[in-house]
């Protein structure tokens, strides 16, 4: 009897122990982690562009728009790429299969934060080319010494200004090039900067510098805040002074931002404004950018 007992003890507690397992989905996998976006980590964005992912998990969740392409050779067609509900920018080829089989550019980068902040380029030449197969697949811009960038209307916000950029600088490594921002004579920009393995916030021509390897992806995070201005690159941070211009009535420009003549990768461009983030602001973001990329 009481080896009965026993046993009908074990099976109840066996039965219990089974239905308080994860839930499976697939072939023995457990359920999937939720999307995070640069927005769910940090909110209140004032633009955020990204041919690659979602500003945030309601931005997947909407399937929301990313960039828009036309056929490189020619400029026909027009068809934009969405994000997935897993907050990526899954195989352009295939979404847009008319424009992108062969070469796409990008005409519009959407602000995804949902400020209307969209950047566009109406000229063909003058469209930086969609490398498909960017950082681990991901599809970015490509950033070339010929001019090619996209650009919004005019734009004014103050310091404090915080800015971050995913990149890779790849060619003319003594030049500089912007990758988000206005002109360098006129206000904010973040650029790698005209000396190899640097890049820096730049504002009305005084800089803050850090080291940034050429030919290798980075996740940069700076404060333009007059002489409190702080870069972070890959977690690592420098201070200094720049000058006092935010984005002082001029367009932001992706890509040739500023001029200059190095080449790279741009696979994601941002801006805050209002407040200035504080170390931990700026790590949570470039632990999410590293996470989302894996680099």
């Amino acid at each position: 009897m009481k080896k009965l007992l026993f046993a009908s003890i074990l099976a109840a507690l066996s039965c219990c122990v089974a239905f308080a397992q994860v839930p499976i989905t697939g072939a023995g996998k457990g359920t999937p982690r939720s999307f995070q976006g640069i927005g769910d980590v940090q909110s209140g964005a004032y633009a955020y562009y990204s041919c690659a992912f979602a500003y945030n998990a309601a931005y997947a969740t909407a399937l929301g728009k990313a960039c828009r392409v036309v056929k490189a050779s020619d400029g026909s067609g027009g068809c934009d790429l969405l994000v997935s509900a897993d907050g990526i920018v899954h195989s352009p080829s295939t979404q847009c299969s008319t424009e992108c089989s062969v070469s796409c550019k990008v005409t519009t980068a959407y602000d995804q934060s949902g400020n209307t902040r969209d950047a566009t380029q109406g000229t063909l030449a003058s469209m930086p080319v969609l490398l498909q197969s960017a950082l681990n697949s991901l599809p970015g811009l490509t950033c070339t010494n010929a001019g090619a960038n996209l650009v919004t209307a005019n734009q004014t916000a103050a310091q404090p200004l915080n800015g971050s950029v995913v990149f890779e600088r790849t060619g003319n490594v003594t030049l500089s090039s912007g990758w988000i921002g206005t002109s360098s004579g006129v206000g904010a920009i973040i650029q790698s900067s005209n000396s190899a393995n640097s890049a820096r916030l730049n504002s009305n021509g005084s800089v803050v510098s850090a080291a940034a390897s050429d030919s290798a992806y980075h996740a940069l995070n700076g404060l333009f805040n007059g002489a409190s201005s702080v870069i972070m690159i890959d977690g690592s941070e420098t201070s200094g002074t720049v000058g006092a211009n935010g984005l002082n009535t001029s367009p932001i420009n992706l890509c040739t931002a500023g001029g200059g003549g190095s080449t790279g990768i741009l696979m994601e461009g941002a801006f805050y404004q209002g407040s200035a983030f504080n170390t931990t602001q700026r790590n949570a973001i470039n632990i999410n950018q590293h996470s989302r990329y894996n680099f």
